[in-house]
């Protein structure tokens, strides 16, 4: 019992200089609630720590609370009087309450017990010395034995913290679940039967567990809930002490009963108040129709005229555009059938003649460009507004067509149709697009539609990926460009030096294949055949995402040209594949402020496309830029982190990478 009587009389000479002890700082945590936080603050601990304690304990406040107290304790300087800020910090925290039994008789004593604990101990201690006489077993814990989640001396001197104990948890939680069943058992059971002990027949409860929560005779203390993983309590001490706290909650509970009352009396009133303005509304609804049905008629017919007179205007350019295509493959036609005929000619002095005079005719022909299709001309359609205070606005005509997400699929994960990170993207032929899932190490082959059709392994983890037709090319992080055929099977490889960092790739028309190299800042084009080199182009940025693109956008641009997307250099550089040299430099921006990077782009005679990336996640957004790099529209927004772009093989659709999903946009 020597450890009972140190308990009880350690409180008793100066204050403790290992600070106040885990017994005191529980019976806190007990009582503090959602202000824990604020005290934590008013004692110096950082926002992260409060929020580690919260992911460590979820849902356990006074663990929370216990285990800040304690890392707060093992902070001080061991001449902090801990009393004095603990009590400031209580003050501070409007729980004056807690800081004023701190401070006062209890608190002097850093170890002290309840009122009437002394002699309730040294009842205890008469009780267990006898029992040890008789029975020779263990000395009971006392009531100074450890709570759960309290720290401790072990034998090497350290401070040790246990955790909550589950089965007092579990204990809970089934009893808020079947309260009424409890509340009616509890109604018929005689009340000898909560003296008696459940497990020990003829044994009394004298004692209380808080580790395990439930009350507990002698022999179950001596037998099951020994120190120290263990910590009881008289019933007379716990009894007092649980007491306290339950008179505590009550005041709580009432202001939570008045509450709800004031609620529904609340909600009543907001209910009738809100049938009266409904029957008023409606009624107020139909005047305001019937007064301005002449006025949205009106309005109906000005948008038809608007519709008939660019309806005419759009027959009138058709018509011209057609006129001008039919007298140009009439003279082609003739040129044609002249030059054949030349052909023929067997004499050398009479075909030169004639080649001399048809030649020119050719070259005047070729002078004479074809009109280029332009789909805008298809755009139109009507978008609706709403009625305002002045006058009626049934909406209007938009002109230009607008993209909109057709389909979205995926999800984060390894299974079928999941994505750990789609970077690259590429669409080899009709209906079917193909993602690089990053750290899967494989490329997944996926119909417009979003079925899994088929899945390619990759050796590395795979960077980025781009098609033509039948090929399919791959670049991975072991500096491999792995060029797939019509069914998958490897045709060549390229492999890249040690100074090499391959980061995308892509495939022009002629089926070479450039990729880019953001170590050297340079593409390198390569056979398709052999995956031989070609040469090399030099640039002024990064090359993380490339595309191709033969120029088509205006007669000026008429030349193969390469876009480049830097990443976090935050540039797309339109560069001549030819003279290298830079036709134009895009700078995205996101609310007049620079984007956070780059990433995938792509081509089409509607112009240049771009993905980039806000600050934070989902402020994604795809741009469309003109051939000379003007901001024409954004046509997405709130993407998640959009990385590879690309339009599908019918060019009407397109399909970009969004880290976990895919999402296939379409003009409307």
């Amino acid at each position: 019992m020597t450890d009972i009587n140190e308990a009880k009389t350690s409180g008793t000479g100066k204050l403790n200089m290992d600070g106040i002890q885990d017994l005191t700082l529980r019976e806190l945590s007990q009582e503090l609630s959602y202000e824990w936080e604020a005290l934590a603050s008013f004692l110096g601990m950082k926002v992260a720590e409060t929020s580690v304690l919260k992911m460590d304990f979820p849902g356990q406040t006074e663990n929370q609370v216990f285990n800040m107290l304690i890392r707060w304790r093992q902070k001080q300087e061991p001449t902090v009087d801990q009393v004095a800020v603990l009590s400031a910090a209580l003050i501070k925290a409007k729980r004056t309450d807690l800081a004023v039994k701190l401070q006062g008789p209890r608190s002097s004593n850093i170890t002290s017990q309840p009122q009437g604990a002394v002699g309730q101990n040294v009842e205890h201690t008469s009780h267990s010395t006898s029992d040890e006489k008789s029975t020779g077993s263990k000395p009971l814990p006392d009531q100074h034995s450890l709570l759960p989640g309290r720290s401790h001396e072990s034998s090497n001197g350290q401070q040790e913290v246990s955790g909550l104990s589950e089965k007092g948890t579990d204990k809970l939680t089934a009893n808020t679940v079947n309260t009424e069943h409890r509340e009616a058992a509890e109604n018929r059971r005689p009340k000898e039967a909560y003296c008696s002990c459940s497990k020990h027949k003829g044994e009394t409860v004298k004692f209380m567990c808080i580790t395990c929560q439930e009350v507990i005779c002698s022999q179950c203390a001596d037998k099951e809930h020994c120190k120290p993983r263990h910590h009881c309590l008289s019933c007379e001490t716990a009894s007092e002490k649980y007491r306290l706290l339950l008179a505590n909650k009550i005041p709580v509970l009432d202001e939570q009963v008045k509450e709800i009352k004031n609620f529904l009396k609340e909600a009543s009133q907001v209910r009738t108040d809100f049938e009266n303005k409904f029957f008023k509304t409606v009624k107020e609804v139909q005047e305001r129709a019937a007064s301005v049905i002449a006025e949205v008629k009106a309005e109906e017919n000005r948008l038809i005229e608007e519709a008939k007179k660019l309806e005419q205007n759009r027959s009138k350019t058709f018509h011209d555009q057609e006129k001008r295509a039919t007298v140009l493959l009439g003279t082609r036609q003739h040129a044609l059938e002249t030059a054949s005929d030349v052909a023929k000619v067997g004499p050398h002095p009479e075909f030169l003649s004639q080649y001399l005079m048809v030649s020119n005719v050719i070259d005047m022909v070729n002078g004479q460009h074809c009109p280029k299709g332009d789909p805008r001309l298809s755009y139109l359609s009507f978008t609706a507004s709403a009625v305002d205070g002045v006058g009626i606005s049934l909406g209007r005509l938009e002109l230009g067509g607008r993209w909109v997400m057709r389909r979205e699929f995926g999800s984060k994960g390894s299974g079928p149709g999941e994505f750990q990170l789609a970077k690259g993207i590429a669409a080899r032929q009709a209906g079917e697009i193909e993602v690089a899932d990053y750290i899967n190490k494989r490329v997944v082959v996926l119909s417009t539609e979003g079925e899994v059709l088929r899945t390619i392994p990759t050796q590395g983890v795979p960077r980025d990926i781009a098609a033509l037709r039948t090929h399919l090319a791959v670049v991975d992080d072991a500096n491999h460009v792995q060029l797939y055929g019509r069914y998958n099977f490897m045709t060549a490889s390229v492999v890249g030096k040690k100074r090499c960092d391959f980061r995308s790739v892509a495939v022009k028309t002629d089926g070479t294949v450039v990729v880019g190299d953001v170590n050297r800042s340079i593409l390198t084009e390569h056979f398709r055949n052999d995956g031989a080199p070609k040469r090399t182009v030099s640039l002024k940025i990064k090359p993380y995402f490339i595309a191709v693109d033969v120029g088509t956008h205006s007669p000026a641009a008429q030349r193969e040209r390469v876009v480049v997307s830097s990443g976090f250099q935050k540039e797309v550089h339109v560069v001549d594949s030819c003279s290298e040299a830079v036709l134009a430099v895009i700078k995205p921006q996101i609310d007049g402020q620079p984007v956070y990077q780059c990433t995938g782009v792509c081509c089409d005679s509607g112009g240049i496309f771009v993905a980039v990336s806000g600050d934070e996640r989902d402020q994604g957004h795809v741009h469309q830029y003109d051939a000379d790099g003007a901001f024409r529209a954004c046509i997405a927004q709130g993407l998640h982190s959009p990385q590879g772009i690309t339009f599908t093989a019918d060019g009407h659709q397109l399909a970009v990478a969004d880290t976990y999903s895919v999402k296939i946009f379409h003009k409307v």
